[in-house]
């Protein structure tokens, strides 16, 4: 089901040797100490792979909305590794959970049965949402990938969970009520959104959790410590040269873009400049007037033959650094995309436009992938700032 979800989405990254990895990688769950497929009922079975199927294989295959835009595949690319550890996650936890007990069964009906009248006492519309709202609640009970109710909350929880439901339904909406409800009873059991308090299969460290509320998009997305390295950072370079307030990017960990508008208040760019070379602070800046990124403090530069990252990321770190080494410079420009972004704002153009992929290299040996996924613009029509995923790779390259 997964090869063939995977195969059907379209997207180019996924090449048949990778496909085979990410499903051995779903097969190696099943080895794990924590899952006894014997203690999994053949009901339970059917349920899940229905489930993996019909629900999470489909939002695998949604990504192939602009299987051919560059920029929808870049963001696709930096937000799959969680979307599938994600799977794996939910897989796991519904394989390792085992099987409610009856006293537990019994106490998760009385609570789905009062979910359900808390909806139908709402005032419905012409649409007749109401039952629509009890039909999604009911199918996030049956669906045993879905961790919304994966744990029977306790009487304590439960009324904890009623006084919450019935201070948000005086000013709730009616649609994606059931949504709310599955949100509301996830964070029932985790004490002050403490992700530490949620189970893992392996040693990577789970940083955040997203669920959805809208009923065409039910799930949850976890972000991974690992995944967080693969996806890199992101920022805004305000303009440099012009004006009280800009931004300077530094390549290295740690160091997350900069707003230096204090400095740059009272001195001229030269004297900024040479600040931040006395104080080793930052790589790249953002010269707006001309639409060209700019490396300081001895930082190299090179725009790269592609528009998506996956090919970046297939370049080398050896053979990154010696392009940036022999082909890289100060300045590079960045006016056809500013130029193609802004027909796409005025909708003179319908196709999002790629941005641009740049190798960076500090005087310090640090190596970086820069991707501008996007730009602002002043009222006139300047550039304004660019925004940008960095991937950062190994530092300190020896020669």
């Amino acid at each position: 089901i997964l090869a063939e979800a995977l195969i059907e989405s379209g997207l180019p990254f996924l090449t048949e040797q990778r496909i085979e990895e990410l499903c051995e990688e779903f097969s190696e769950l099943l080895q794990l100490d924590t899952v006894d497929l014997e203690a999994v009922s053949e009901e339970r079975r059917i349920a899940i792979l229905s489930s993996l199927r019909n629900n999470n294989a489909r939002q695998i295959r949604r990504a192939q909305s602009s299987p051919h835009e560059a920029y929808g595949i870049n963001r696709i690319y930096l937000d799959f590794p969680d979307r599938i550890k994600t799977l794996q996650w939910k897989l796991w936890m519904a394989l390792s959970r085992g099987e409610p007990t009856a006293n537990e069964q019994a106490r998760q009906s009385k609570q789905q049965q009062w979910m359900r009248e808390a909806i139908l006492s709402l005032t419905d519309n012409q649409y007749g949402q109401r039952q629509i709202e009890v039909c999604n609640l009911d199918e996030m009970f049956r669906d045993p990938l879905l961790p919304h109710f994966d744990r029977v909350m306790s009487d304590q929880q439960f009324t904890k969970f009623q006084n919450a439901v019935q201070a948000m339904l005086e000013t709730a909406s009616l649609f994606g009520i059931a949504n709310r409800f599955g949100e509301m009873a996830f964070k029932s059991w985790l004490p002050r959104d403490n992700v530490a308090a949620i189970g893992s299969f392996d040693k990577d460290k789970i940083l955040s959790i997203s669920i959805s509320r809208n009923a065409s998009g039910r799930g949850i997305w976890i972000k991974f410590d690992s995944n967080d390295r693969h996806r890199g950072r992101s920022g805004a370079l305000l303009d440099f040269f012009n004006g009280d307030e800009f931004c300077v990017h530094d390549i290295r960990t740690g160091h997350n873009a900069e707003t230096l508008w204090e400095i740059r208040k009272h001195g001229d760019p030269d004297a900024v400049l040479r600040s931040l070379e006395e104080r080793e602070v930052g790589h790249v800046i953002l010269d707006a007037k001309k639409s060209e990124l700019v490396g300081i403090r001895g930082a190299k530069l090179l725009r790269l033959d592609t528009d998506l990252l996956h090919a970046a990321d297939a370049i080398s770190d050896q053979e990154l650094r010696r392009l940036v080494e022999t082909q890289g410079t100060e300045r590079v420009d960045l006016s056809d995309c500013f130029a193609k972004y802004m027909e796409f704002d005025k909708g003179i153009s319908r196709d999002r436009p790629a941005g641009a992929i740049f190798g960076i290299l500090s005087a310090e040996g640090d190596l970086a992938v820069w991707w501008t996924e996007y730009f602002s613009a002043y009222t006139s029509g300047e550039l304004k700032m660019a925004f940008f995923h960095t991937r950062r790779r190994i530092a300190q390259l020896e020669p």
